[in-house]
């Protein structure tokens, strides 16, 4: 198929996530922890750490869980849902500027939905607003309820934990954004570069120790 089919999708999985923002908390924090962690095992055994900032799949990956907040009126629920749908159909049938409409007014009432995000970017490539593109496709990574590639938090924590002497930090999501970017004018990574949602290409994993 044209998405990831993973195998926990047929059992616990993508469906069984729930929004928490309480606990993704905990988890970035639980993974800074671990990080200092590294850098102080590192230091003790006299060993250089490298670290390297994680990139995944933008364009061609659909978020694995997204939903729209909670605390919304069921009515307007139900409206944003239509919306939503419209808003595939339209894009299906290349009508880009009717479906950035649809989006647009999903957004101005609700920004919690990874998925209007994802296919927002998809619309925005496609009129040519690259720029604009990779920040809903940033968002839809950031808001996908069932976070399998690392958000902006995560990325952001690795730059400011081993912002310190004597560690290494190769900032490939920076990298390949620079060389995505010099070959087809935008960075909203697609399996030009990676194999599915978060491996790289046979190309890109080459890169990666050529950079360190």
């Amino acid at each position: 198929s044209s998405e990831v089919d993973e195998m926990l999708n047929h059992s616990i999985g993508p469906a069984s996530f729930e929004r928490d923002v309480r606990w993704q908390r905990q988890v970035e924090n639980h993974f800074r922890i671990n990080l200092e962690r590294m850098r102080l095992i590192a230091v003790e055994s006299g060993a250089t750490l490298v670290a390297v900032t994680p990139v995944s799949n933008l364009r061609d990956c659909a978020p694995f869980k997204g939903d729209f907040a909670e605390d919304l009126d069921t009515n307007i629920r139900e409206q944003l849902i239509g919306d939503l749908a419209s808003a595939r159909q339209e894009y299906e049938q290349s009508n880009f500027e009717i479906a950035l409409g649809l989006l647009d007014s999903i957004l101005s009432q609700d920004r919690d939905n990874a998925d209007v995000y994802f296919l927002h970017g998809r619309v925005l490539v496609e009129l040519g607003l690259f720029e604009e593109a990779e920040k809903s496709f940033s968002r839809a990574v950031d808001l996908d309820i069932c976070a399998l590639r690392a958000t902006t938090t995560i990325q952001n924590t690795i730059r400011e934990s081993f912002d310190l002497p004597g560690v290494i930090v190769l900032e490939y999501d920076r990298r390949l954004s620079e060389r995505v970017r010099s070959e087809l004018g935008h960075a909203c990574f697609v399996f030009e570069s990676f194999l599915e949602h978060v491996n790289p290409t046979v190309e890109v994993h080459g890169d990666i120790p050529q950079s360190i």
